[in-house]
């Protein structure tokens, strides 16, 4: 099999461009690489090899077929790469990212091509198929941890216009688990898993898993063991030009399935918006005093 081609330029890029005639044991691989990217330069191959449940020989094959002589060069790849960074890695001078004055085409040039990258990546049947999972699910939950819940806010907000019964995880005074207990195969779980995923987030998966939900998850394309926990994996670029990831693909990508969600509604919809209008009216109205 050949190397990706010369264009994939990062860990995660490569990893991406291979993954579907991936073996079995380089794809657990892939994930031990992916999840362990913040530290691979304290791994020896042999030590990512036992994390993944193969062979070092095994590890060796895949660190070629990516496009490396060896483990030293995917390391060494790894601590130069910005998108790899944590922002206090990049702030404090060893990652070399700087935004100077007047650098903001360079920040929204990248945010353009994070778009583009994004869509270009974007199987569209797998979009649709997202849509009509919201569209048919009984009751629609949403969560996102640390970043990811200013986007699953956002959501939240948007597919409530166009649908009842869509709840963001946890409810006020309730945790995750209590939120989560009567869970069913009716329902689809809506989650946002950008970097750095906390260890809660797998959990959740399982547990939706378990009770016969559906999982969509909307995360960065280093995702790899969450990606395998769900139905549909939607994934967004992130990469950013200054020491922050970019979401630009991951709100742009929620506008879109709203927009779809709404198309496909038809008149429905349109009656649902013309409800809420009535009652914007009556309510900025102030209606009658008593």
């Amino acid at each position: 099999m050949s190397n990706p081609p010369k264009k994939y330029t990062s860990i995660e890029d490569r990893i991406m461009a291979a993954l579907d005639d991936l073996t079995v044991s380089e794809k657990k691989l892939a994930s031990a690489v992916l999840e362990e990217k913040g530290a691979l330069a304290s791994f020896t191959a042999a030590e990512i090899a036992q994390r993944a449940g193969t062979s070092q020989a095994t590890a060796v094959r895949f660190f070629r077929r990516l496009g490396y002589d060896s483990f030293s060069d995917l390391k060494r790849e790894a601590r130069s790469s910005a998108s790899w960074a944590s922002p206090l890695y990049q702030i404090s001078g060893t990652g070399h990212v700087r935004m100077a004055r007047g650098d903001f085409a360079l920040h929204v040039a990248q945010d353009l091509k994070n778009l583009t990258e994004t869509a270009e990546a974007m199987p569209p049947d797998l979009l649709e198929d997202a849509v009509e999972a919201l569209m048919e699910a009984r009751r629609v939950f949403i969560i996102g941890f640390r970043n990811s819940a200013v986007l699953a806010s956002y959501a939240r907000n948007m597919l409530a216009l166009l649908r009842d019964d869509v709840l963001l995880l946890p409810y006020a005074g309730m945790s995750v688990a209590e939120s989560l207990v009567s869970l069913g195969p009716d329902d689809v779980v809506l989650v946002f898993g950008f970097r750095r995923r906390p260890p809660a987030l797998n959990v959740i998966l399982e547990a939706a898993r378990d009770a016969g939900a559906r999982r969509i998850l909307v995360a960065d394309p280093t995702a790899a063991t969450s990606a395998r926990l769900s139905d549909i994996t939607l994934r967004c670029t992130t990469r950013n030009a200054g020491i922050f990831d970019s979401y630009a693909a991951g709100m742009s990508l929620i506008n879109y399935i709203c927009t779809r969600f709404a198309d496909r509604g038809g008149e429905g919809i349109v009656a649902r918006m013309e409800a809420f209008e009535r009652l914007h009216g009556d309510i900025e109205g102030g209606g009658s005093a008593e």
